[in-house]
């Protein structure tokens, strides 16, 4: 059994945004399939032809004048088996799963219903933009999606076919598809190794974002002087997070009551890439405490300094579970992971 992300869009990249996809798209849901383009014309081989190998295909294919067939397309297709779990995203942002019930074959127009399409699609364009085409037995839609099946279907480039081979990801699907036919599942265990893949990056920015509000704030509380107002209380700045710049998410200010001096707070957070300390080391002048996150790990000797911090997988990870000052953010994201996974 594989798992697979598809796109069903086989239009021009100047059609790929109009609303005649969405409309196609509404067909291929109805008729409980979904194929790829590069139709060259419904005659070209018998309804539900398997598909050939693909050099006779592409032969066919530039025979038109047209440009390549994609090769790895093509050849995923062919690898799609009868029980395979496919998850798609229409144009309006809507998951659906579904179990596949053939392999992909020829599809003509004859055998299908594109009533939809056909009612709003332009005179030049095809009646039937798809070759090949798999049934599934049934569409389901997904009214819940975690995280990390978004943050998949989040990617700048999206592939027409794409395996699913992260083993998180394919038991996601599985579960996906169990509410979906009301069967029972067992959720994923996560752990602080492994946590943040389960979020997506604005969900791990807000919850760093929050650590490290309660972790300076509290420190506050804690101070013996603080009572005399000479510590600062830090806010998030909110435009901060709209700069265009790559090396820093967000600022928070605090301003010490007693000088009015402002100190400003930021920090950079990746999910699944390295940090190297030694690249925001020259801003220690700028910022009175620079934090560091990524799920991967923090290099180089500048995470030493005195005000470049490294916050920890465990850090955030405790915080997420115990969350001691009730944050409703943290809480929110807690319950949110809890659908699907348990935490150890």
């Amino acid at each position: 059994m594989e798992y697979w992300t598809i796109q069903i869009k086989p239009f021009s990249p100047k059609k790929r945004n109009e609303n005649i996809v969405l409309n196609f798209q509404k067909d291929c849901i109805r008729n409980n399939l979904f194929g790829m383009g590069w139709n060259i014309d419904d005659n070209a081989y018998p309804a539900g032809e398997p598909m050939p190998d693909y050099e006779e295909y592409q032969q066919k294919w530039l025979e038109t004048g047209s440009g390549n067939v994609s090769k790895t397309a093509y050849h995923a297709y062919q690898n799609i088996q009868a029980g395979d779990l496919v998850l798609f995203r229409d144009r309006n942002a809507k998951y659906y799963i579904a179990k596949v019930k053939t392999t992909a074959q020829w599809l003509t127009e004859d055998t299908v219903d594109f009533e939809t399409y056909h009612n709003a699609k332009e005179a030049e364009m095809p009646s039937n933009p798809l070759s090949w085409a798999c049934r599934v037995e049934k569409w389901y839609p997904i009214s819940d999606v975690p995280s990390a099946v978004v943050g998949r279907f989040s990617q700048r480039r999206q592939q027409t076919i794409r395996r699913i081979a992260d083993t998180d990801l394919q038991k996601l699907a599985d579960i996906l598809y169990s509410v979906a036919t009301q069967t029972t599942y067992e959720k994923i265990p996560i752990h602080a190794e492994n946590f943040c893949k389960a979020m997506n990056p604005d969900e791990l920015e807000d919850l760093t974002a929050m650590w490290i509000l309660d972790k300076n704030n509290e420190d506050n509380k804690n101070d013996e002087n603080n009572e005399n107002n000479k510590k600062s209380n830090f806010c998030l700045l909110p435009s901060s997070c709209k700069r265009n710049t790559p090396k820093y998410e967000f600022e928070l200010l605090g301003m010490e009551k007693e000088s009015g001096k402002i100190r400003r707070i930021t920090c950079q957070v990746k999910n699944q890439e390295e940090i190297h300390a030694d690249d925001y080391s020259s801003d220690t002048d700028t910022y009175w405490k620079i934090y560091l996150f990524s799920g991967i790990a923090v290099t180089d000797s500048g995470k030493n300094s005195p005000h470049i911090h490294v916050i920890t997988k465990e850090d955030l990870y405790r915080f997420l579970l115990d969350n001691p000052n009730q944050n409703p953010i943290v809480n929110a994201y807690r319950e949110k992971l809890q659908k699907w996974y348990t935490f150890s």
